[in-house]
């Protein structure tokens, strides 16, 4: 059994929040685009365009709301005191609240993704709506080896190139800046780097095909300055 227990740090707290938010934000940008493409439709057949565009800049603004919305002041003094325990394939998680007790069970299978950032390993059961937070120094029992043995295959650390395509490409010593980047960006300087390597290498510069002709040039021009 591999099992987690404690009182989540304020660094994974907000982090997680955040993740939350970004994601419910994702899908009510895609609503306001939706909608804004319902606007211009019934624009075009006569109908009532302008409760659609009420409606795609009321999601608009509540997306903008999410990326940007800072924690408020209470968020900080929130207790979130959790229990996970991991067996037999399956991931039980007890929420200890200040009046009762939320149990929820998954399975293994149904994480998605795993992500292993600032001592803290965020799964994904299926998205960031429902994150689960396993704190690296809440482990009670088990070990991190055993722990990131089950999910091998979808565990992604912050930082780590073969979680990223196409970012081998890169040489080492560059790779401090590349992951700076975001990972879209990393990729199409990868791929730009990746076609413009081999052209540069293989560029030649001309050789000259008179090179004594141009000397006695330069040397007759130098005397004819000198007289």
């Amino acid at each position: 059994m591999i099992e987690f227990y404690g009182e989540i740090a304020l660094p994974c707290k907000k982090r997680a929040d955040k993740l939350r938010k970004r994601h419910y934000a994702v899908w009510t940008s895609a609503l306001t685009l939706a909608m804004s493409v319902f606007a211009v439709l019934s624009g075009v057949t006569g109908g009532n365009f302008i409760l659609f565009i009420v409606f795609a800049c009321l999601l608009a603004a509540v997306s903008v709301f999410l990326f940007v919305a800072p924690q408020g002041k209470s968020f900080g003094k929130e207790k979130w005191l959790f229990r996970v325990q991991i067996e037999e394939g399956k991931l039980r998680l007890v929420q200890y609240a200040q009046d009762r007790e939320i149990k929820k069970e998954r399975e293994l299978k149904k994480i998605k993704k795993v992500v292993l950032s600032g001592g803290c390993y965020y799964l994904y059961a299926p998205n960031a709506g429902n994150l689960i937070l396993c704190q690296r120094n809440l482990l009670k029992k088990g070990t991190f080896e055993e722990f990131e043995s089950l999910f091998s295959g979808s565990l992604r650390k912050e930082g780590d190139a073969s979680r990223l395509p196409f970012l081998s490409l890169w040489p080492e010593k560059s790779g401090a800046r590349l992951f700076a980047t975001p990972p879209i960006f990393a990729v199409l300087i990868s791929f730009i780097r990746a076609g413009s390597a081999p052209a540069l290498r293989g560029a030649v510069c001309p050789k000259d095909p008179c090179p004594n002709r141009r000397r006695r040039q330069s040397q007759t021009g130098g005397s004819s300055a000198r007289m």
